[in-house]
């Protein structure tokens, strides 16, 4: 009888555990949908479940959207961001080169932590540089 309560209790656990870590990776709060399961089991499971089909998105891959540059031409006086390789900031009048295209990154969010997408480093929710590779989000 207590190996079966003790096994429940352990799956009950994991079912938390695991739409936890889902909740999260989809940009919800994890925690929130843990506890919910935690408190209700299979009802909040299910009801997760629901909320998930019901409101996610459809793929992103289904609409054209154009191919973000590789690189980005940054001025170094103003930070202005450019897609084209130009000679001069048009903002500052500030002669520009190879030396100042950085690469595009994306900043990816897990739980409250935020990182680079090029190179993994940890970076900050308001930052627009990366200071390990120099990626502009």
């Amino acid at each position: 009888m207590l190996g079966t309560l003790l096994l429940a209790a352990f799956v009950w656990g994991l079912f938390a555990f695991a739409v936890a870590i889902d909740a999260s990776r989809r940009g919800d709060h994890g925690g929130f949908w843990a506890v919910v399961v935690l408190l209700t089991g299979p009802f909040g499971t299910a009801a997760y479940l629901l909320v998930v089909m019901v409101t996610d998105d459809e793929t992103e891959d289904d609409t054209p959207d154009a191919d973000p540059p590789e690189t980005v031409r940054v001025c170094p006086t103003c930070s202005t961001a450019y897609d084209d390789p130009r000679d001069r900031c048009a903002e500052c009048d500030t002669d520009l080169g190879p030396d100042d295209d950085h690469p595009v990154g994306e900043r990816h969010e897990t739980g409250s932590r935020w990182y680079c997408g090029n190179c993994t480093a940890r970076v900050g929710p308001e930052v627009s540089e990366c200071p390990s590779c120099s990626a502009v989000f």
